[in-house]
């Protein structure tokens, strides 16, 4: 199957806007949901936190993803078109139910201990580590052969594979750290 597609530069640059605003709607969304979810659990951490961290960490992804992206499109010819700025939707998804997990687990923890300690927080991530790296993994490994059986699919698959990886890194190494931090300082 062939395909064609020319983009003047100023559609190019009316797809480029609206992609940038559905991407930020998306994540303000999503940390509005989260802040509101966490509300009513009765944790130890305030649920705006939790919210803000969701927002920064999905910042943090689709931004890494989008530089990954940058970085290899010239030397695996990937173009960004619409199914690129669906791929960075699908990844905040993706990477906010990761998270979601973690602050879960956390909210357990939390719980069950006298006050907000380090340890509980490193006991949330070990605890949900393994969950998060074998549910991306799986995911990763069933996108790969499709990046070689579908090449008009390429650049999306790509930015998924680009984009749980990130999403993992950074809902085990950035999300809680950054709670914690916030939190300690918040208290003190």
């Amino acid at each position: 199957m062939l395909r064609f597609e020319r983009i003047s530069p100023t559609v190019s640059g009316e797809l480029r806007k609206k992609a940038v605003n559905s991407v930020v709607l998306v994540l303000l969304a999503i940390g509005l949901y989260v802040a509101f979810a966490f509300k009513s659990s009765g944790s130890k951490i305030k649920s705006w936190i939790l919210g803000l961290v969701v927002v920064l960490t999905l910042f943090h992804d689709v931004v890494s993803s989008f530089g990954l992206f940058a970085l290899l499109s010239q030397r695996l010819t990937l173009t960004f078109d619409i199914m690129v700025v669906t791929g960075f939707l699908v990844v905040a998804g993706f990477s906010v139910h990761d998270t979601i997990v973690v602050f879960d687990r956390l909210r357990e923890n939390l719980a069950k201990s006298k006050g907000i300690t380090v340890e509980v927080f490193n006991a949330s991530v070990i605890e949900t580590m393994s969950r998060s790296i074998n549910t991306s993994l799986t995911a990763v490994l069933s996108i790969i052969p499709l990046v070689f059986m579908l090449p008009h699919l390429r650049s999306f698959l790509l930015t998924l594979i680009f984009g749980i990886i990130i999403g993992t890194y950074s809902s085990i190494c950035v999300a809680i750290p950054l709670v914690y931090d916030m939190t300690r300082k918040k208290n003190k």
